[in-house]
């Protein structure tokens, strides 16, 4: 029994890599340590996909009766790895 909030949404798991920014004055060693010198961030989002085009995803990260929330747009040069999942147990 799929629930009306479900129709066309399916779940999903993306690995993706972050972009970082400062937005204050900085000298040029500072930016090299916090900038240079770090591992790009790595970040894992699940939730429902709203939107696969060839630009971006989108995906639904929380559900209520009727209304949703917390949406996010992931580019597609920023998504190292998408994974649909499955539900286990009961429906």
């Amino acid at each position: 029994m799929a629930y009306k909030w479900q129709e066309g949404l399916r779940p999903v798991w993306v690995r993706w890599v972050d972009s970082m920014g400062r937005g204050h004055w900085s000298n040029k060693d500072d930016i090299k340590e916090d900038f240079v010198s770090r591992r790009n961030m790595e970040c894992y989002s699940a939730g429902f996909l709203l939107d696969n085009n060839e630009d971006s995803v989108v995906i639904i990260q929380s559900i209520g009766f009727s209304e949703y929330a917390n949406t996010l747009k992931i580019p597609k040069v920023a998504i190292k790895e998408m994974r649909f999942l499955q539900f286990k147990g009961r429906k």
